[in-house]
């Protein structure tokens, strides 16, 4: 330190420079051993805390592997937390999500530090580097073995992070996530047949963050229905596409859907009374647009519980009539309808 006051500025450039180049040099191998990625959504000060707690813990884990990038580690913001999802270096999901409160940011980028090096230590163990003996163990002093102690920290900062709430299912970093559903589904039909009620099958793909895309099917069982002196029984098959967009967190996910049904509704005449005589079973088409909002939440692992609430317009939708000399509806199907969804969902690794 003497020596630095005391030597010219240009000598003190020189130390400075190197004393950064070696420093950068230590940080840097440590991060060859992790891409680290945070989400836009973490503001820019609390990101530059978590890059440098991330740094200062793997400062000395670089010396112990061969091996460059080990995995990757993506850090989201999910309301009051943080989320860690840890994957390997094709992006394949490892182990489950790690979630910190942000009740304190400074807190909040130590203990992610934490995590990632507890994380890297358990996954680059196997690919330690014993040391060479270079010259005979007589002549050398007998020093404190560094691989064990390292192992023991591990363990031990890995087993203070099992004991923590975490989420039970981890996302591909960035990769689509296929959703299967099937539901409960009842709408308010027609003035004749107020709640009409059938099973719902979904499957949809999430593109991105936010994006998703989809197709439906529903059937609706043969329902019988009395209107003076008739007796019909109507069915429904209905094929539709989703366009959408949604979000899911740790424990909660919300959606919001726009389909394109196309509706196939057959209709069989069970009984009627003089002048009239049944005719023979017949189908038709229609179509309708519905918006729906889908709230979720997670039962456990990969499955989730869900309720929708939708409207649905009928743009091509005819009544049931019959006709003798004047025209008496049997069913008159609502324009607009209210529908409720209720159901589960699973999603695929």
């Amino acid at each position: 330190m003497a020596f630095c006051r005391g030597g010219s500025p240009t000598v003190r450039r020189a130390l400075f420079s190197v004393a950064l180049v070696l420093l950068d040099a230590r940080y840097a191998g440590a991060l060859e051993l992790v891409r680290l990625s945070i989400a836009r959504d973490v503001p820019a000060q609390l990101a530059n805390r978590i890059d440098s707690s991330v740094r200062g813990q793997l400062g000395d884990v670089g010396t112990l592997v061969e091996s460059a990038e080990t995995c990757r580690v993506q850090i989201e913001r999910d309301g009051d937390a943080l989320t860690l999802r840890f994957a390997d270096v094709e992006g394949r999901p490892l182990g489950q999500p790690r979630t910190i409160s942000l009740a304190s940011e400074e807190l909040a980028a130590s203990e992610a530090g934490t995590m990632v090096r507890a994380f890297v230590l358990a996954r680059v163990g196997p690919l330690a580097v014993e040391p060479q003996a270079s010259e005979p163990d007589a002549a050398r002093p007998e020093q404190p073995a560094a691989q064990p102690q390292s192992e023991g920290m591990a363990k031990a900062e890995a087993k203070s992070t099992e004991d923590r709430p975490v989420a039970h299912f981890a996302p591909p970093l960035g990769g689509p996530e296929l959703r299967a559903s099937a539901f409960y589904s009842g709408e308010s039909y027609a003035e004749q047949l107020r709640w009409r009620q059938g099973m719902r099958a979904e499957l949809s793909l999430r593109i991105g963050r936010w994006l998703q895309l989809g197709a439906s099917y529903l059937y609706e069982p043969p329902t019988q229905l009395r209107v003076n002196e008739f007796t019909i029984r109507i069915r429904d098959h209905r094929l539709g596409g989703m366009l959408g967009v949604g979000r899911d967190g740790a424990r909660l996910g919300l959606a919001g859907d726009l389909l394109v049904e196309l509706a196939r509704t057959v209709r069989e005449t069970v009984s009627s009374s003089a002048p009239f005589a049944g005719t023979n079973r017949a189908g038709r088409w229609g179509a309708l647009l519905v918006v729906r909002v889908r709230g979720r939440v997670r039962i456990v692992s990969r499955w989730w519980l869900e309720v929708a609430p939708a409207l649905e317009l009928a743009v091509a939708q005819r009544a049931f009539a019959v006709a003798s000399g004047a025209t008496t509806s049997i069913v008159s199907p609502h324009v607009v309808r209210g529908r409720l969804d209720l159901g589960a969902s699973f999603m695929f690794p």
